[in-house]
C-alpha cells in the first residue's frame, strides 16, 4: 500500500501542478532494493522553497522512511521533476500486503 500511496501522491502532483502531459513511472529491482521512480517533463519546482505545510512531498518521504527507505526530490523551475524511492524490497513486499 505504501509503494501505491507514493506513486499516486507523485501522479497527483503531475496532474495539480506541473502542467505535464505526461509522466512516467518505473520499479525495478536492484539487489536487495526496490527503486521506485516517477518522472515528468512539467513545469518543475524549486525543492527547498516548498512550505513545510504542503503533506504531499513530506508524506511520501515518510511513508518511504516508515519501511526504511529513502526518497530523492530532484526538480528545478524549468526542468522537470524526478521522484527516487529507494525501498528494502523485503520491507516493501510486506507493506504491500
Amino acid at each position: 500500500m505504501i509503494i501505491l500511496r507514493i506513486v499516486q501522491e507523485s501522479l497527483n502532483n503531475v496532474s495539480r501542478h506541473s502542467g505535464a502531459t505526461a509522466a512516467t513511472v518505473q520499479v525495478t529491482q536492484q539487489g536487495e532494493q526496490l527503486l521506485l521512480t516517477i518522472v515528468d517533463t512539467g513545469a518543475g519546482f524549486d525543492p527547498a522553497a516548498v512550505k513545510s505545510t504542503r503533506y504531499g512531498l513530506t508524506g511520501m518521504k515518510e511513508r518511504a522512511r516508515l519501511i526504511g527507505g529513502v526518497t530523492q526530490i530532484d526538480s528545478q523551475p524549468g526542468r522537470g521533476t524526478r521522484v527516487n524511492v529507494t525501498l528494502p524490497l523485503v520491507q516493501a513486499i510486506v507493506a504491500a500486503d
